[in-house]
């Protein structure tokens, strides 16, 4: 309880009934450290009463407990009229049973085993429902405007006229007003019949013209005026005819009333429930999609082109902070997106220069427009205004993606020409879009982190298995290569074991190249890349191994494509056994993660090892 009644704890009606579930459930939202309010119900009646009697921020079911089916709790609540997300707990939902439950109007679904993402759901579904509410409020309030607008309507100094059809088209009244509301002072009516060719809207013109002039008009039209001085006002036009003994119009006479402000009203309505339903359904999307980061980016890039945009281009965060890498586009036009993919993919980004580094630093969405040119094109690197130049783009939005507050990557959408530059409001749509990106981001890197450490865990057992169950040490170092390379992403590694006679590394497994490790490739212990790692016994790394000729036969390692390279001594009982090199033919820059999992890698391995090395035997002290 927070003993502000102005801001009372959330309330939730837990239709879980005394089950253990339930005390779990209540348990979890309590470690939050926020301040809820619990209300049991063991039946869908209960339920009902509840709804019926008092004020609830959600409801929290569960399958497959007695009682209460969350199919019919959901139509319950459509039903009473309230508007209080829905909430099911499942033990291990089906795909089928997540688009049931879905389609039936459950606001969402959270796995059995998963309960701890119940606060990032009601969190955000809190949020839904206060906007929902902020909505109807606007609504009631439109309503409410309206009608004082129409009460002062009916006094105010509207547009009266009468336009003469017969025998020649003229106008025979119009009132004083319309020289504030258009602009042009009643005289120019009187002289030009015609005048309304040149005020009336374009797009407009066609129909009105038809309308009025065919004698068959409605009562009511609803068109668009430009002002004398440019500005384009909606006016509200209520009419009869008059007609002669056969039937036919002779004039028309009727009222014109600048209803400009209603409807700006009902369009900024119309679109702030659009934006709401769009979160919700990228909400949706982004929920129902798996954990996988890729489809989750993809989903996003789409939702974000279709929404706002014709282009968008997600960038994240490289894992050392300097750099932000393209993670996903989408094009409105399915032939120039392998195009844009192609082109930026070559682009490097720093994270913190230009604009999109201010966005990174500030954490504040930017807007820019090709209409400033110079403004525009200085905003970029080098590249990627030339780029730009060439594109038909008539705005930009770069809006920072955030984690825990933290910005992880940066979302860039782009208007074509034709179309409105952003807007502030596009711009608040756009963060929000990109914080509830943020979110799922941050659930599918966490179960990915999750992932990688059962691989890891897999994997040393793996070597764990083959170095116990084998003395074939060609066959160990098979299985720990192949190890090596899934744990530590490689491309291709190796294997060079030192013969204490010659004081040689000699090549002894390989896995990955295309052409073959060359096996009668030596190196002295002390020269080289790897002879150096031996000798100094600490982990060696190279981002750019193609500038480095410290290493024997750098044309192999060339013509492999091998771009990075990182190397780590073997070791055992105090003695240097050999070296493990890894390759890999894209740029690479080690992680705290990925040094992790290289420390944990078999860099020492069992001391009774014996390899043939060219014609002779490379004996290892044996283990006492």
């Amino acid at each position: 309880m927070t003993g502000d009644p102005e801001h009372p704890p959330p309330r939730l009606i837990l239709a879980l009934g005394f089950s253990e579930l339930a005390a779990r459930t209540e348990g979890v939202l309590g470690r939050t450290g926020a301040a809820f309010e619990f209300r049991q119900a063991a039946s869908e009646a209960e339920v009902e009463r509840l709804l019926a009697t008092e004020r609830w921020d959600a409801v929290i079911a569960a399958e497959g407990l007695p009682g209460i089916d969350p199919i019919r709790l959901s139509s319950l609540i459509t039903q009473n009229g309230t508007d209080v997300p829905l909430v099911v707990i499942s033990p291990e939902p089906t795909e089928a049973r997540l688009a049931q439950l879905l389609a039936a109007g459950v606001d969402d679904i959270v796995s059995l085993g998963n309960l701890t993402r119940l606060v990032v759901v009601l969190n955000r579904e809190f949020r839904s429902a206060a906007e929902r509410r902020r909505l109807r409020a606007a609504e009631t309030a439109l309503k409410e405007s309206e009608a004082r607008f129409r009460l002062l309507a009916l006094n105010a100094q509207d547009i009266i006229f009468r336009y003469r059809y017969l025998p020649d088209p003229a106008w025979e009244f119009i009132s004083a007003s319309v020289s504030s509301i258009s602009g042009y002072d009643p005289e120019v009516f009187y002289r030009d019949p015609d005048i309304t060719e040149r005020f009336v809207h374009p797009d407009d013109l066609p129909w009105v013209r038809v309308l009025l002039r065919s004698g068959d008009a409605p009562s009511a039209l609803l068109y668009r005026w430009i002002r004398r001085d440019g500005r384009t006002i909606w006016m509200e036009q209520r009419c009869s005819y008059l007609r002669d003994a056969s039937g036919s119009a002779v004039a028309l006479e009727g009222v014109i009333r600048d209803v400009t402000e209603r409807e700006e009203q009902e369009r900024d309505r119309r679109e702030r429930s659009a934006r709401v339903a769009a979160l919700d359904e990228v909400s949706r999307s982004l929920a129902a999609a798996s954990l996988d980061l890729r489809v989750i980016l993809d989903i996003l890039a789409r939702h974000t082109a279709e929404l706002i945009g014709d282009s968008c281009v997600i960038r994240l965060l490289s894992a050392d902070g300097r750099r932000l890498e393209p993670a996903a586009f989408h094009h409105a036009d399915p032939l120039e997106l392998p195009k844009m993919r192609e082109a930026l993919e070559q682009i490097p980004l720093p994270a913190d220069t230009g604009v999109h580094g201010e966005v990174m630093r500030s954490g504040e969405a930017i807007l820019l427009t090709k209409g400033l040119p110079d403004a525009f094109r200085s905003s970029f690197i080098p590249e990627l205004s030339a780029y730009l130049e060439g594109m038909d783009v008539q705005s930009l939005a770069l809006v920072s993606i955030r984690s825990d507050g933290q910005p992880v990557g940066l979302l860039v959408v782009g208007r074509h020409f034709g179309k409105p530059s952003y807007s502030e409001e596009d711009r608040i749509f756009l963060q929000e879009l990109a914080d509830r990106a943020g979110l799922a981001l941050a659930n599918a890197k966490l179960f990915d982190n999750v992932e990688k450490q059962l691989q890891r865990v897999e994997g040393l057992r793996n070597v764990g298995l083959a170095i116990a169950g084998s003395l074939d040490i060609h066959l160990t170092l098979d299985v720990i290569l192949a190890e090596v390379v899934n744990l530590l992403q490689a491309d291709a590694a190796d294997v060079l074991l030192l013969d204490k006679t010659t004081q040689y590394l000699v090549p002894t497994a390989s896995r990955g190249f295309h052409g073959g490790r060359n096996q009668n490739t030596r190196v002295h212990l002390g020269e080289g890349l790897s002879g150096r790692v031996a000798a100094e016994r600490r982990v060696l790394v190279v981002a750019n191994l193609p500038s480095r000729e410290d290493h024997p036969r750098p044309e192999t390692f060339r013509r492999e494509g091998f771009l990075s390279y990182t190397a780590a001594p073997l070791i055992a009982k105090g003695q240097v056994l050999g070296v493990l090199e890894t390759f890999h033919r894209r740029h690479f820059e080690p992680t705290p993660e990925w040094l992790d999992s290289c420390r944990r890698c078999p860099t020492r391995p069992p001391s009774a090892w014996t390899t043939p090395c060219c014609s002779r035997t490379c004996s290892v002290p044996t283990e006492t």
